[in-house]
């Protein structure tokens, strides 16, 4: 509860401990029981964040530049994932901000209306 980031902290300890319990094998149990639990704790913490702090947090990056977003799905963090709040973020990213919340930024334009705007672009190789 003292980092600046507690969901980050989660995913990475439970990243270690994951670690752990594959190389472990007498480990394997209680790391995975630790990690319910760290998931659990981190799912009361979502509950309790205020709606601004939300996008915050889970675009935050770790030393590899990985969000905390791309952990969460990576690792199958469920628990984290299951607030309302996490699904208006990802609802928000997929589909961009309204267009009168839009300021221009390029990190406020969805990835769908990419994706319906742009050309395909084909790469260079032999024909089929």
């Amino acid at each position: 509860m003292l980092c600046y980031n507690p969901i980050l902290t989660i995913c990475l300890a439970c990243e270690q401990l994951n670690i752990i319990g594959e190389k472990v094998a007498i480990f394997k149990h209680e790391c995975e029981s630790l990690i319910g639990d760290m998931q659990q704790l981190g799912s009361k913490i979502i509950e309790n964040l205020d709606e601004e702090n939300v996008n915050a947090i889970f675009m935050d990056t770790d030393f590899k530049n990985r969000t905390v977003l791309n952990l969460i799905t990576t690792y199958r963090y469920v628990p984290l994932m299951g607030d309302e709040k996490v699904s208006v973020l990802l609802d928000e990213l997929w589909e961009g901000k309204l267009t009168y919340e839009c300021d221009g930024a390029i990190s406020y334009f969805s990835k769908l209306t990419f994706l319906v705007n742009n050309s395909i672009m084909k790469l260079p190789g032999k024909k089929v």
